[in-house]
């Protein structure tokens, strides 16, 4: 039983790697996506 959970925290770790990685690489796309969802949610929260 322990190796399985070694086993599904070092998959998680690789996940969480990967998904940093592919941000990381992808600076002008995750910028975008960043800039975009600010720009939709942060008026409507300022908003009164």
């Amino acid at each position: 039983m322990p190796a399985f959970v070694t086993f599904g925290r070092i998959l998680f770790a690789v996940l969480f790697m990967y998904s940093g990685a592919a941000k990381l690489f992808g600076i002008q796309a995750t910028s975008d996506a960043i800039a975009t969802k600010v720009v939709a949610t942060l008026p409507a929260l300022l908003a009164p």
